[in-house]
């Protein structure tokens, strides 16, 4: 799952407790308990919307093994996405140092 704390928004694997125990609840068949407990932080809200194909998946799911092998796929198609992110970020940093030093060489010493 994703998390949608404000201190590791958007990044797999690090839910804060509250969020890991309203997957649960919401894994264990209770939703509105796990609805409720997240309604308790602003961004809470938005954690099971988020995670909406997720907690699909797993209801849908049949065995441990359609289980493990769906959070794999998951999981390495957020971490790409992640890793995409922070290269076009940098690729745009990198872009603005260029566009620095040429401003600084058409300057007139």
């Amino acid at each position: 799952m994703v998390a949608v704390n404000p201190v590791n928004y958007g990044r797999p694997y690090k839910l804060c407790c509250a969020e890991a125990i309203a997957a649960t609840l919401f894994l264990s068949g209770y939703k509105d308990e796990g609805i409720y407990l997240m309604s308790n932080f602003k961004w809470g809200v938005n954690f099971y919307n988020v995670n909406k194909e997720v907690f699909e998946i797993y209801d849908k799911a049949t065995s441990a093994n359609q289980i493990t092998e769906f959070q794999n796929q998951y999981l390495a198609e957020e971490t790409r996405k992640i890793d995409e992110k922070k290269a076009n970020n940098y690729n745009g940093l990198e872009e603005m140092d260029k566009e620095y030093e040429e401003k600084e060489d058409d300057e007139p010493e």
